[in-house]
């Protein structure tokens, strides 16, 4: 089997996250030591630049979900509350609070509460 040819530029969406660690593991192996303090800073800073993409996505859509019609945001809401309430009459127990606990979670990282 031959090694994958690293170099050839490929959308994210072609690979899973697996072949993706895989071919970035084979890649940093290949840099010098010396170099190495500096792939971490861009590293850290593509985290940064990830976490504020998504706070300003979400910051966005309740942007946009504030200038709706009064009518349209109870209907949404009225929604989502029988979604919930579905969920309370269907599931078992336990899959309840785990789900609670993770959209909790959620919630608290993107600074939204209910």
């Amino acid at each position: 089997m031959s090694e994958p040819d690293l170099n050839n530029t490929i959308l994210a969406t072609e690979i899973d996250s697996t072949e993706a660690l895989e071919q970035i593991s084979t890649l940093v192996a290949k840099i010098p030591q010396a170099y190495l303090p500096k792939l971490l800073q861009m590293i850290r800073l593509f985290r940064e630049i990830v976490v504020v993409e998504q706070e300003s996505s979400v910051y966005a859509k309740l942007i946009a979900f504030s200038q709706l019609p009064q009518e349209e945001r109870v209907k949404r809401n009225q929604a989502a509350i029988a979604l919930l309430n579905s969920w309370v009459e269907e599931g078992d127990e336990q899959e309840q609070k785990e789900t609670w606990e993770i959209l909790n979670q959620a919630l608290n990282e993107s600074g939204v509460s209910i």
